[in-house]
């Protein structure tokens, strides 16, 4: 059995969609699974398997659907989101790290231009997205879903289904991270792009808790324009850290006690990894019910939808005990529900089940 994971991802970028197709990667090689192939634009920093990288540009950078992929040489694809579209022979399974379809609607009621959203909701999402997710779902072999959230978004958006599906969740190396140190209430939050429409409104989100909290501290580790570095600058307790590299990012963890995901309540993803980073580094996480999304037990982070309630959720841990206590816990979770060895276990029976 040779396996092709692919996605539109170029993996030299760090974001979500690429550290759990890398994590993937790495969990089959450390579990003895070696016949698969990456395909994707640039090799693998992060991953010492580069000579299974495939670099060529296969994909285009919008609009995917109607492509057809060349033959991939492969027995199983491992395509991600709706890209199992794009092959004409191999069989394949597909992985959802989100529900596009669902997020797309709930996305543009809230956000966007006017033209645009009525054009992603009422023309591209039910014309295009939806009957191509439709589509591949019930056309896989199996479907492995990141969240238990995802799994019952599509059972009822699908009914009648018969593909199998498995829970493969977001995952990392929690030995990777070592507790924070820091004693002090510190806040941090972070985004691959601030400019992007969900991350910069979790700034702003940050911003209006920052201002109800004027003795805490707030790091803000990412990339944004111009307008937004002038937005934290009026503010006397948030401090822009620009973007980065991740050994830099692991710092920054280690220099904060408390991690914040203010997310947007349209947001129908996995469990997010920077949570993960931050629960494995024993930082207590406080984050909308959005933010949370994908991730149980729920009990171990702190949850609010408004920036009264979570100002008053982050003042409350003025104690260090308190904070290592809510962390330590978040952390035992994630070394139990989110090792990339115990999923990628899960994944290998997936590949054997859906080549038989």
């Amino acid at each position: 059995m040779n396996v092709g994971l692919f996605g539109p991802f170029d993996l030299s970028r760090r974001d979500g969609n690429t550290i759990r197709i890398l994590m993937q990667a790495r969990g089959l090689l450390e579990n003895g699974f070696r016949d698969f192939t990456l395909f994707g634009y640039e090799a693998c920093p992060d991953l010492d398997v580069t000579q299974r990288v495939v670099g060529k540009k296969l994909f285009p950078k919008k609009f995917p659907y109607r492509q057809k992929l060349p033959p991939l040489g492969v027995s199983l694809a491992h395509a991600h989101h709706y890209h199992g579209a794009m092959l004409v022979r191999e069989p394949y399974i597909v992985d959802m790290p989100s529900f596009t379809m669902l997020q797309t609607d709930a996305m543009y009621r809230v956000t966007g231009a006017p033209l645009k959203r009525i054009f992603m909701r009422r023309v591209f999402n039910p014309l295009v997205q939806i009957p191509t997710e439709s589509r591949v779902i019930r056309n896989a072999r199996h479907v492995i879903a990141a969240s238990e959230n995802i799994k019952r978004h599509i059972l009822e958006t699908l009914p009648g289904v018969s593909t199998p599906i498995t829970v493969i969740t977001n995952s990392i190396d929690p030995r990777a991270y070592e507790p924070s140190p820091c004693h002090d209430l510190r806040v941090g939050l972070s985004s691959s792009d601030f400019e992007d429409t969900i991350d910069s409104q979790c700034l702003e989100f940050a911003a209006q808790i920052a201002k109800r909290a004027p003795d805490v501290e707030f790091l803000v580790a990412g990339p944004m324009g111009a307008a937004k570095k002038a937005l934290l600058e009026t503010m006397p307790n948030m401090k822009a850290l620009g973007r980065l590299p991740f050994e830099d990012y692991r710092r920054f963890l280690r220099d904060i006690s408390v991690f914040l995901m203010p997310y947007g309540n349209y947001d129908y993803g996995g469990s997010k990894f920077k949570l993960l980073e931050a629960g494995a580094c024993g930082l207590a996480v406080a984050s909308t019910r959005a933010g949370a999304i994908g991730f149980e037990p729920q009990d171990v982070l702190l949850i609010e939808d408004t920036p009264d309630a979570l100002a008053e959720k982050i003042r409350s841990l003025k104690t260090p005990a308190l904070r290592r206590e809510r962390g330590m816990a978040l952390r035992r979770e994630i070394e139990s529900r989110h090792d990339y060895l115990k999923e990628a276990e899960k994944l290998i029976a997936v590949y054997e089940e859906a080549a038989s």
